[in-house]
């Protein structure tokens, strides 16, 4: 559907469409002058599975499709991780992008059900998007935590498994602001070799460390 805005490129359609003679026409699924509005429709659950993973809670899943299969990557974490066993629980809620890894899910359909496949991303990664490139390349963007050891024990992200690894894993790439990185594979099931093409000196930096 199109909507008046006088734009020039995909770009002015928040690349979620495309511009047509000044208007933007966007993609299904979005709306708005910008194209920078999801229109609402029926929620499906994509993970995690609550009979197998209890524990565990998840957020900002991407897919994308390859040959006739739809993967997603999905940011997971254990809704409470003890550091130790006389220790009180630490909560998502606290600590919300530690302990965290992003899994790789697979289904036939888009709206499910998605099947455990893989650990994409170990320790600390959050908020993935996915995409490929021209050469047909996928890429893999993330965020990585601003702190190098985390505070409660990394979550395995795999169902039926203990909800922890029992010890927090040294993140790679983060330092005090964390880090913006780009993992790069030929196939959706890895393996993935991450980039950090984004200099955290040139970022604009708030008053918090995010």
């Amino acid at each position: 559907w199109s909507i008046p805005y006088d734009c020039h490129d995909e770009m002015d359609c928040s690349l979620n469409g495309d511009c047509v003679n000044g208007f933007c026409r966007c993609d299904k699924g979005y709306e708005g002058y910008l194209c920078d509005r999801f229109r609402e429709g029926r929620s499906y659950v994509i993970w995690p599975p609550q009979e197998d993973m209890p524990w565990s809670a998840a957020w900002g899943a991407s897919l994308v499709q390859s040959e006739g299969k739809w993967h997603a990557y999905v940011d997971t974490i254990c809704q409470a991780n003890r550091t130790g066993p006389e220790l009180p629980a630490l909560y998502v809620t606290c600590f919300h992008t530690q302990g965290t890894d992003i899994v790789h899910l697979t289904s036939d359909n888009i709206t499910g059900p998605y099947n455990f496949s893989d650990v994409s991303l170990f320790a600390q990664t959050n908020n993935p998007h996915i995409t490929r490139d021209t050469h047909g390349n996928f890429l893999l963007f993330h965020r990585n935590d601003n702190k190098v050891t985390p505070d409660i024990p990394t979550c395995t992200g795999v169902p039926g498994s203990p909800a922890s690894r029992g010890h927090g894993e040294v993140c790679m790439g983060c330092d005090e602001w964390g880090a913006n990185a780009v993992a790069v594979s030929k196939s959706p099931e890895g393996p993935w070799e991450t980039h950090f093409p984004f200099s955290q000196e040139d970022l604009p930096r708030g008053d918090g460390k995010n």
